[in-house]
């Protein structure tokens, strides 16, 4: 979430090509990246393919170097490339700075970078953070990234993409950075696609932990675009992806893939179960309604796992504050809708589970950042079965190392803990909760934030940044991602800008778009913000090419400001 926003709306004609698009865009972008033509519709999802590996780097001595140093690499000493950087400064002297590259991509820890890690000294000097350490990153090899922008370019053009043949031809070029494309076509086929310029890495090797850079473990070769994840017309009827896991944790094609989508595999799942339950109760299809109906889901069964555990703890483990929490969990529905008090309860209770659990690995700072720990080592995966009882929350030895006895009595420590900071949060009042994401109705808690880009954390970030309510959390199918560290009120930071409704079989003007937080980028703007109302009540407008004047009288009868003009055509 951020202001201005990352998405524009625009239609986009092109006569002598044949380009013909409607969608969104972002600047600098000669074209829709997210869309629809008469022929096709497509959206993009982040697919976080494991692309890049951290190289660690024997620093030696150059002869003759006059101080300077190289490292070592298939039993020779290579020279750095070094390259000087000047950053100038309004009101001082410029600073000027020296960036060093290897074979395998730039050294990223010089110059103030992997403060981050460098803080620790202990984590910084037990993964050898002291040495050398180079990115090696995909889209860094020579040439790699130059088929991009004609791949992004030819989805918008039908002569090129009215079969799934056409498709595949134009995505075999895209390599970065890896995303999961779904597409539609006017035929009646769907797919899926998942193209990524992905290294399959030396044997014994998998990304996941700093590597040798000295020839040892040097990446072998890409998975050929042919072996990547793929579908075309899948006997289930559909295709759903919501950054999540498309491979075992293994790999595929010697490519390890990744280790990292334990939040969101939640997501996916929840699409799927409401694609079939949409299914099994009409005629095998999904409407336009329907399908904007998923898009808008805020239950959280991860959320709800959580609050079976803090409602199994027995009572003589709970304090006065923990009994009054778990009353409004009892009664909780599992939806982080806006107004919610069961929301804030839950929440509130996992971010302080989270805090408890922050030192279960020594030096992780990321474990209070995202619940990602709590999702894949406590209440496990998405679709994993078993119950959430105390018992199999965790061994009382690793509880134990927190402080509490037991694994129940760390959960009724976090249900006092969420129960006080709820209660201060709410003036103090013994009367119910904070409403989950309800700023009009002065509720603090999950606000969703769109911080400018450059003047967040300045003066004027009260005049660039926008606020409004926030509905959802980390693990709803319309996300609204919080902040799960010192911030005690959880802000929205992270959630769609772009939604999209396309039915091919129907007229272009029944397509219906959200982009948001508004057109202009410009803070004085009334358009800077005018589209905040679409992304918070799950409004839409009609994807087609129009006037300012064309959309006015319907963005009137919603409640929204004045009109956009997002149209691009020659005359």
């Amino acid at each position: 979430m951020a202001s201005p926003g990352v998405w524009q709306a625009l239609s986009l004609t092109a006569k002598d090509s044949g380009y013909n698009a409607v969608g969104a865009s972002f600047a600098g972008a000669p074209g829709i990246v997210l869309g629809r033509t008469p022929a096709l519709a497509w959206g993009v999802t982040t697919s976080q393919n494991d692309a890049q590996d951290i190289f660690v780097l024997e620093e030696v001595a150059l002869a003759g170097a006059g101080g300077r140093t190289g490292y070592r690499h298939n039993g020779s000493v290579l020279a750095f490339t070094e390259r000087q950087e000047t950053i100038r400064i309004a009101g001082a002297s410029p600073v000027v700075i020296t960036t060093r590259a290897s074979v395998y991509g730039p050294v990223i820890n010089e110059n103030g970078g992997l403060a981050y890690f460098n803080s620790d000294e202990r984590l910084y000097k037990e993964n050898g953070f002291s040495k050398p350490l180079a990115l090696g990153w995909s889209p860094l090899q020579a040439g790699a990234v130059e088929g991009v922008l004609p791949a992004l370019l030819g989805l918008g053009n039908p002569r090129q993409t009215s079969s799934w043949r056409h498709v595949q031809a134009l995505l075999a070029n895209y390599t970065a950075p890896c995303q999961s494309f779904v597409t539609a076509f006017a035929t009646g086929d769907i797919g899926f696609t998942a193209p990524c310029l992905t290294p399959q890495r030396a044997a014994g090797q998998d990304g996941r932990y700093p590597t040798p850079g000295n020839g040892t473990a040097d990446w072998v070769q890409f998975v050929p675009f042919t072996d990547m994840p793929r579908t075309l017309n899948p006997p289930e009827g559909f295709v759903a992806t919501a950054n999540n896991k498309l491979v075992p944790h293994e790999g595929f094609s010697g490519a390890y893939q990744g280790n990292d989508w334990g939040t969101d595999g939640w997501r996916a799942e929840r699409i799927v179960q409401l694609i079939n339950a949409s299914f099994s109760s009409g005629d095998g299809k999904l409407s336009l309604a329907e399908a904007a109906a998923i898009q808008q889901n805020v239950r959280s069964a991860f959320a709800e796992r959580a609050v079976r555990a803090a409602l199994a703890v027995a009572d003589a483990k709970l304090d006065a504050g923990a009994r009054r929490l778990r009353t409004t969990l009892a009664g909780w529905d599992g939806e982080a809708a806006i107004g919610s008090q069961g929301a804030s309860a839950a929440f509130g209770f996992v971010r302080e589970l989270a805090l408890l659990l922050r030192g279960a690995v020594p030096g992780d700072k990321t474990a209070f950042y995202s619940p990602f720990y709590l999702v894949s080592r406590v209440f496990g995966p998405a679709g994993e079965q078993g119950d959430a009882s105390p018992s199999s929350f965790g061994s009382d030895a690793a509880c134990a190392t927190q402080g509490a006895s037991s694994c129940e009595d760390l959960l009724a420590k976090a249900m006092s803990n969420a129960e006080s900071t709820l209660r201060r949060l709410h003036g103090g009042s013994d009367d119910g909760f904070p409403a989950w994401g309800d700023r009009q109705g002065g509720s603090r808690l999950h606000q969703c934030v769109f911080a400018h880009q450059l003047l967040a954390g300045s003066l004027l970030s009260c005049l660039a940044g926008q606020r409004a309510s926030g509905s959802g959390s980390i693990h709803t199918v319309s996300k609204g991602q919080m902040r799960y560290d010192e911030d005690e009120t959880m802000p929205f930071v992270h959630g769609p800008t772009y939604r999209a409704l396309v039915d091919l079989g129907r007229p272009p003007s029944e397509s219906r778009i959200a982009v948001g937080p508004g057109q202009s980028g410009n803070a004085f703007s009334p358009r800077y913000g005018s589209n905040i109302k679409l992304l918070v009540d799950f409004l839409y407008e009609p994807m087609a090419p129009g006037t300012a004047e064309d959309f006015a009288p319907w963005r009137t009868a919603q409640g929204l400001a004045d009109p956009l003009a997002w149209v691009i055509s020659p005359p």
